[in-house]
Formats: C-alpha cells, sequence, structure tokens
C-alpha cells in the first residue's frame, strides 16, 4: 500500500507481464487477455494505454501509470485466487498508431 508503506493484503497474486517493442512511440494500445484458449479473454482482459509526457512513456491501466524504460512494456496484472485457477492461457498484443495489430505473445501456463 502506498500510503502505509505495508504489504497489501491480497487472495490472489500480482502476475508481471513484460514485452519489448521497437517503438514505444508508435504504440496507442496494450491488450493482455488471460483466457482458458490462446486469443481469448474470457478470465480477464486488461486494456492499457501507452502515455507520453516530456519524452517519457508510461503504461496506464485504470488509474494507475507505470513508467516505461528501453521500449520495454511492463504491467502487473492483480488476479484473484479465482482467476489464476481459471486461465490457461495469457496473450499479449499493442496496436500502432496506424490501428494495426502486433505479433500476439502467448504465454501457457
Amino acid at each position: 500500500d502506498t500510503s502505509t508503506n505495508l504489504p497489501m493484503q491480497t487472495n490472489g497474486e500480482n502476475l508481471a507481464i513484460l514485452c519489448k517493442t521497437n517503438d514505444l512511440a508508435s504504440v496507442e494500445n496494450v491488450i493482455i487477455l488471460f483466457g482458458t484458449s490462446e486469443n481469448l479473454g474470457d478470465v480477464i482482459t486488461v486494456n492499457a494505454e501507452i502515455v507520453e509526457n516530456d519524452g517519457t512513456y508510461y503504461l496506464s491501466i485504470g488509474n494507475e501509470m507505470q513508467k516505461l524504460q528501453e521500449n520495454v512494456i511492463s504491467a502487473t496484472i492483480e488476479l484473484s485466487q479465482q482467476q489464476l485457477e481459471a486461465y490457461n492461457f495469457i496473450t499479449m498484443y499493442v496496436i500502432d498508431n496506424a490501428e494495426q495489430q502486433s505479433n500476439h505473445l502467448v504465454f501457457t501456463k
């Protein structure tokens, strides 16, 4: 917890998801799908946005901003115990400023 500096109590787990891109400036959105199959977000779907401020890039998820460095997109996603048990695949891809999708990275549990 950032206000008390005490560990947050959760019933789930935080997962760190990372990938590298050639050019953060061309990325507009990051899509992360937790699903029972590849390319399916039936457990949870995360839509994040890349935001630039004075030459520094951030990943915006909900109300949180995470600073990005060296063209690495990193996100920490909190999943409940039920979500942890339900997903079999994590699919991640980006959408660029020309509305084109990148290759889909698929992680198998």
